[in-house]
């Protein structure tokens, strides 16, 4: 079908439409399958509850490597365990260390 249209000396958009619509006319085309809107919606929906989980792992990971970083800057773990609701929120604790705590405030907000 591409080499059809590709062959056309004046290449327009009214040309291509009627390069086109004599293929449909000949048969020289094949039928594609399209998903229903019900699939491509769930497709959709899929693809963002795999980049929320993959934003929330970040997220998490970065917490770790910040209470890390503060944990050895004194020495002593503050924050044992962090974990991820059901909403992507961060539990509630009240970390003792400013960098943690700053941060635990803006995303918590």
């Amino acid at each position: 079908m591409r080499a059809v249209l590709k062959a056309q000396i004046n290449k327009t958009d009214r040309n291509d439409a009627r390069g086109i619509a004599q293929m449909m006319r000949v048969g020289l085309y094949r039928p594609v399958h399209v998903k229903t809107l019900r699939s491509q919606k769930l497709r959709m929906l899929l693809t963002h509850r795999k980049l929320l989980q993959a934003k929330a792992i970040a997220v998490e990971n970065l917490k770790n490597a910040l209470s890390q970083i503060e944990a050895d800057r004194s020495n002593t773990l503050v924050v044992t365990s962090w974990r991820m609701t059901s909403s992507a929120r961060p539990s509630r604790a009240k970390p003792q260390q400013p960098v943690i705590a700053d941060f635990c405030n803006k995303i918590g907000q």
